[in-house]
């Protein structure tokens, strides 16, 4: 009879053939070659089985004799995959066959599945921790002049800005005169002046007293 690895579907035969790549048979005697499953290949003649895809590669059909790897922008971490799964937003993978996605780093985000790579945040914004999906402007009196931040600075007393503020600016432009009373004990006195029937900070200023 055939050995395992070959195969002889006909009567009266002399000989058996090899059972051809990505088909196998795995016991004796066979007349014909089972085809390896999906997420299973073999790369030989006269196998007597088929190997499971790694992590990072796949087969969706049956008799491959070979496996795929994933594309960019997708993973796969297990094997015996027939198939490769989108990054998730907030993260990317960048190379062919990866098994595990790689999360933004702060000041970078992404919402779009399936990405090859993360942007920087732009100037005017912040994502302050990793695997953003977006950006967040720079709070009022706060900004930003650079791309890819984690965080804004703190516009220095005198000045404001608007959110999403590359720089901050002058924040009164008149005189003002402020009667400061206290009965605490400070080494500094600080106030703010707001924009008419709003909580808008037109200026803020701190002085040692």
């Amino acid at each position: 009879s055939c050995a395992a690895g070959y195969y002889n579907g006909v009567t009266a035969a002399t000989s058996c053939a090899a059972c051809p790549a990505g088909r196998y048979s795995d016991v004796t005697g066979s007349t014909e070659c089972t085809s390896c499953a999906a997420g299973y290949y073999n790369g030989v003649v006269a196998a007597t089985s088929c190997a499971a895809c790694p992590a990072g590669r796949y087969s969706d059909v049956m008799g491959s004799t070979e496996c795929t790897s994933c594309a960019a922008g997708y993973y796969n971490g297990v094997t015996a995959a027939t198939s490769c799964i989108g990054c998730p937003a907030g993260s990317f993978s960048s190379t062919l066959g990866a098994t595990v996605c790689t999360t933004c780093a702060a000041g970078y985000y992404n919402a779009l599945v399936a990405a090859t790579s993360c942007s920087a945040c732009p100037a005017g914004s912040f994502s302050a921790l990793p695997g953003s999906q977006a950006c967040a402007l720079c709070p009022v009196n706060t900004y930003n002049p650079v791309v890819g931040s984690s965080s804004c600075l703190n516009c220095q007393s005198g000045e404001t800005s608007n959110p999403g503020a590359i720089a901050c600016v002058s924040g009164c432009t008149e005189n003002v005169t402020v009667e400061l009373r206290t009965d605490a004990l400070s080494s500094q006195a600080s106030w703010q002046i707001l924009a008419q029937n709003t909580n808008t900070v037109l200026c803020k200023y701190s002085v040692p007293i």
